[in-house]
């Protein structure tokens, strides 16, 4: 079969297979805590910090190393203090009766982190925030 096929060519390539360790809690972890200490000024950021966010938390949260719940908290957490103030006050006007102990979920926190940057710019973000894992640092860019 095609499965067991792919299995042996897999086999001869060490690394190749896309395993249970492909990322790690620390791996978002390291993303989430660089990414709350830069200013998120434009789309283009938010953009960056999405992308590498869903990239890692999507494949815990499909490999059920994390939940729903974690991956929205942790998504929050990735926002300097200043963005966090304004989207939760934005996500409180949106959602008044919202339990304040529950995490939005990540559409609400997508739609509204969209809804604050509206009119910012959307082109080359100011950051890189490429390629973070537990072997790599966040850095401005120069």
């Amino acid at each position: 079969s095609y499965e067991a096929f792919k299995a042996k060519v897999l086999g001869l390539y060490p690394g190749a297979t896309l395993d249970d360790h492909q990322y790690s809690h620390t791996d978002l972890e390291l993303l989430v805590d660089q990414s709350s200490k830069i200013a998120l000024k434009n789309q283009a950021q938010f953009g960056e910090y999405h992308q590498e966010f869903n990239r890692i938390s999507s494949w815990l949260v499909q490999k059920q190393k994390i939940s729903k719940h974690e991956q929205s908290q942790e998504f929050m957490r990735g926002f300097e203090p200043a963005f966090c103030k304004h989207l939760i006050g934005q996500l409180q006007i949106k959602a008044s009766d919202h339990y304040p102990e529950d995490p939005y979920e990540m559409k609400e926190l997508l739609d509204t982190s969209n809804w604050l940057l509206a009119g910012t710019s959307a082109e080359a973000p100011v950051v890189a925030l490429s390629n973070v894992t537990s072997n790599t640092v966040m850095t401005p860019s120069t």
